[in-house]
């Protein structure tokens, strides 16, 4: 059995919601989210879990940092180049990119530099330095082995254990589902939002198929909350990352993203058959 972690990340506790899903023979059994969890139960939770999906930035622009770091020791305020250098990361373009060319539509991450986000990627930092404390293993922003083939287990893992920075909103995308309008905001009411999770939940029910099972009380969860959905899909994009079936980061990009960070999207067929091994196993 293989335990992946999904982790709604919010600047606050209240608004921090979090799914455990155990996998075990090729389906995924998920556990209702809930929300209002601090730090301290992210902690033991992380511990306990194979594979750990969080919802947030792991690290910040390469130019922002070093327009910053500049500026603060005297140096003028780079006026050249492309100012959304200063807001996205190689990530986030690769994201915005890849769906683009997938599915014709345009999705954009939000920016870590230039948004209320950037207080949610502080706590992510605080929780990856203190994982990698307790656990002894360093903060790796990728999570993914460069090249490594799954391992000979019977779950097929990369690895035996990982944390991936993952993005609901982009899976859904990738996966074709409706990905937008499912949130409560000023502009879409809390029922227009519960009847788009509701069309989310049932078209993921019908495309995963066996391998995904959702319980009456997972559903109730989903619907009730944004947070929790979302919490639901971090968990499976975090098995995919798992199974080495999300997209990393290749050649250059690599070591931009050890330090920016990268986000884990899954393969745009993993929807089909994310609970069957892979074929490497």
């Amino acid at each position: 059995m293989t335990a992946t972690l999904g982790i709604d990340l919010a600047s606050r506790a209240k608004k921090t919601a979090v799914c455990e899903v155990n996998w075990v023979d090729g389906h995924a059994l998920p556990a209702p989210p809930r929300s209002g969890v601090d730090d301290d139960e992210l902690l033991e939770l992380m511990d306990r879990a194979d594979w750990v999906g969080i919802d947030a930035p792991f690290g910040w622009p390469d130019a922002m940092v070093e327009a910053i770091h500049g500026f603060a020791n005297g140096r003028p305020w780079p006026t050249d180049g492309v100012p959304e250098r200063l807001r996205y990361r190689t990530t986030d373009w690769h994201v915005h990119d890849l769906i683009a060319q997938e599915r014709d539509t345009s999705v954009w991450p939000l920016s870590v530099a230039a948004d209320k986000i950037a207080v949610c990627a502080w706590r992510c930092a605080n929780l990856l330095s203190r994982h990698a404390e307790r656990t002894g293993r360093p903060i790796d922003r990728i999570g993914v082995p460069a090249g490594a083939p799954p391992a000979p287990s019977d779950a097929g893992l990369v690895a035996p254990h990982g944390i991936v920075e993952v993005y609901p909103a982009g899976a859904l995308a990738l996966w074709a589902l409706p990905y937008r309008r499912y949130k409560t905001t000023p502009s879409i009411p809390a029922a227009a939002a519960r009847a788009a999770r509701g069309e989310i939940i049932g078209l993921l029910r019908r495309d995963a198929g066996s391998w995904l099972v959702v319980s009456e009380a997972v559903e109730h969860a989903c619907l009730e909350n944004d947070d929790h959905l979302d919490a639901l899909l971090c968990a499976l994009v975090a098995y995919a990352a798992a199974t080495g079936r999300t997209l990393p980061p290749e050649g250059h990009r690599r070591k931009t993203a050890q330090r920016e960070g990268w986000i884990h999207l899954p393969s745009p067929d993993t929807i089909l058959n994310l609970g069957e091994p892979t074929s490497a196993t």
